[in-house]
């Protein structure tokens, strides 16, 4: 319920960095929380720390920025 979740809120962020990313994470499990999703589960607030500090440092991989090459230039003499 999490992971898809933020998962989907984090693919509408147009250019994420990795603060909105843990912004995103945080409101989510805020929202989940504060409607009392959680009241049922045996989960530990220790727990659900571990799993908030996954789901960000998996985002975080995802969405890290790349570089850039430029495009190289290739003569037709260089194409065997």
């Amino acid at each position: 319920m999490l992971a898809d979740s933020i998962e989907a809120a984090c693919k509408s962020l147009k250019h994420p960095k990795e603060a909105d990313i843990h912004q995103m994470v945080d409101r989510i499990f805020a929202v989940k929380h504060n409607a009392s999703q959680f009241a049922d589960s045996q989960i530990s607030y220790m727990e659900m720390e571990k799993v908030r500090s996954s789901i960000k440092k998996v985002l975080k991989g995802i969405y890290h920025i790349r570089i850039e090459y430029p495009e190289e230039q290739i003569t037709t003499s260089e194409i065997v």
